[in-house]
């Protein structure tokens, strides 16, 4: 859990801090951040009571191929599994994906 606070702190204090840092120096610390969240959110694994559905949607959608995205409840979400499938990306990259667009 204390990991969850450090995610959450981290930016915060960034942000309320009264240090000015140069624009650059802000682009950096910023992207270096995202780039952690992507990381942290990208790589989990069986995180969460959802987690065999993940993996369930991720099979199906291998098997059925595109047109089962599409008929996927979610179809965004169907269609990221579809593309997963496709470039052998796995269930990391489909998290991976998702991350990056939240």
């Amino acid at each position: 859990m204390a990991i969850y606070w450090i995610l959450f702190v981290t930016p915060l204090v960034g942000v309320l801090s009264p240090i000015n840092c140069s624009l650059r120096i802000r682009q950096i610390l910023w992207l270096s951040m995202l780039t952690v969240f992507l990381f942290f959110i990208g790589f989990r694994e069986g995180i969460g009571g959802d987690w065999n559905n993940y993996l369930e949607h991720y099979s199906r959608i291998g098997k059925g191929g595109f047109v089962a995205s599409l008929g996927h409840r979610s179809v965004g979400y169907g269609i990221v599994n579809w593309f997963g499938q496709t470039f052998n990306l796995g269930i990391y990259g489909v998290n991976t994906i998702c991350a990056a667009m939240f």
